[in-house]
């Protein structure tokens, strides 16, 4: 995924030592990627990396405010988990293989 004249190695060491930030990182990787604000089918990607929506204030420096990125976004809590392995299961096991 580099880009021509290596800047995006050049962007990740400054992103590294604190010179981009997380956004403007986001931004590159999603341009290297070949994503673009022109065409909705290949808008930029952001993590939803959030699970507090509810108060008011959001305090950044309190992990439990962040969700568990280990976990793919339809397995937020028990009960989201357990109807994506449902939806799982009720697939048929050829679901995947015809692209």
């Amino acid at each position: 995924m580099e880009a021509k004249g290596g800047w995006l190695h050049r962007v990740t060491a400054a992103w590294q030592h604190g010179r981009v930030s997380n956004f403007d990182y986001l931004l590159y990787l999603n341009l290297a990627a070949g994503r673009s604000f022109n065409d909705l089918a290949q808008w930029p990607v952001f993590p939803w990396v959030l699970r507090n929506y509810v108060t008011e204030t959001l305090d950044l420096s309190d992990p439990a405010n962040y969700r568990d990125l280990t976990k793919p976004v339809g397995a937020l809590n028990p009960v989201r988990l357990e109807e994506f392995r449902k939806r799982f299961r009720e697939m048929p096991s050829d679901a995947f293989e015809e692209g």
